[in-house]
């Protein structure tokens, strides 16, 4: 199948926080924040995006608000009785390391996520960093996805070890048909692009990569364009982003 000319709506399912995040810089508390959020504020600039989520009343205002304008599609964002999902961290930018994470599900708790008849069938799925549980319920109810991509997190990697590795079994599909497509364009180089702690994850996969296919592996920072507003030319490169 050949990607159309025009993108395909993306579909999202992921998470909407109420953060307590600490810097070197400052304290924000009572932050929106959420993989569901913040993916669904990126990805509407360059194709429309439907949301499946959940938030308690206390903090459904905030994202909706945050919402207004971007056309995206929340007809699959349910709010719960429930309060928001509490997110806590620490960052230390100079290491790129967060400590101290915790969180309260929320209403996460009783969350099922239920995809509509025209959400089943869409093509782009993005799997934001949520419980493996809500993740495999999504994934069971598409019907003939093009590219699925997913998200995890260290929380989940250390306290649900065994759901998570369900979801990536279940995924393994998807992985292995993008890497015959990245294959047969038989790239020159491969640039991976993080910022912050998901640089640690693009060195890893940078090793990994090299180590596996031969192709040389570079890493271009996300601040020479959003900061210095210098637009670098990938044309013919493999891009991987990681947030």
């Amino acid at each position: 199948m050949r990607p159309p000319k025009q993108p395909w709506p993306l579909l999202v399912a992921g998470t909407i926080t109420r953060d307590d995040v600490r810097t070197p810089m400052g304290v924000n508390t009572d932050g929106l924040g959420g993989s569901a959020t913040y993916f669904t504020l990126a990805a509407r600039l360059f194709a429309p995006v439907s949301v499946v989520g959940t938030a308690g009343p206390d903090f459904m205002p905030a994202f909706q608000d945050a919402m207004r304008n971007t056309g995206a599609d929340l007809r699959s964002v349910v709010q719960s009785q429930l309060a928001t999902y509490r997110w806590h961290a620490e960052h230390d930018y100079e290491t790129g390391t967060t400590r101290n994470e915790r969180s309260d599900q929320g209403a996460y708790r009783g969350f099922t996520p239920v995809l509509t008849a025209d959400q089943r069938k869409a093509k782009i799925v993005f799997l934001g960093s949520m419980e493996p549980r809500h993740q495999m319920r999504v994934l069971e109810q598409l019907e003939a996805p093009w590219l699925v991509a997913g998200d995890t997190m260290k929380l989940y990697i250390r306290e649900q070890p065994d759901a998570l590795a369900r979801t990536l079994v279940a995924e393994r599909r998807h992985v292995e048909r993008v890497a015959r497509r990245i294959a047969a364009r038989r790239p020159r180089v491969v640039v991976l692009v993080a910022r912050g702690s998901s640089d640690n994850a693009a060195l890893f996969g940078r090793y990994a990569l090299e180590l596996a296919t031969g192709v040389p592996v570079s890493m271009a920072a996300p601040s020479v364009h959003t900061l210095y507003r210098r637009k670098l030319d990938l044309e013919s490169r493999v891009r991987k982003c990681s947030a």
